[in-house]
């Protein structure tokens, strides 16, 4: 009897505008806690959620959102030019 490994969520399985939006995601996080360690959240649940969600949200959806577009950029000059053009810096 074969067991199959199990099929866990990696890092590296990730696409990269996804790994680039869940770590600016992160990053508005952070400056979401920052702000409400200074104080310009009120200290009740709902605006603390609020303060990680909206940042968060907005800090990860609009990097994914614009790493999506330069990765499908790029792949279209890729199929266009070619290695050669691209390498050319």
């Amino acid at each position: 009897m074969s067991v199959t490994p199990s099929r866990r969520l990696s890092w590296h399985r990730l696409s990269l505008p996804l790994r680039i939006g869940l770590i600016f995601a992160a990053l508005g996080m952070t400056l979401a806690i920052v702000g409400i360690v200074r104080g310009t959240v009120p200290l009740n649940p709902v605006s603390i959620f609020l303060a990680l969600a909206i940042s968060g949200g907005s800090w990860g959806v609009v990097s994914w959102a614009v790493a999506t577009a330069g990765s499908a950029r790029f792949a279209r000059l890729h199929l266009r030019y070619g290695r050669s053009h691209l390498s050319r810096a």
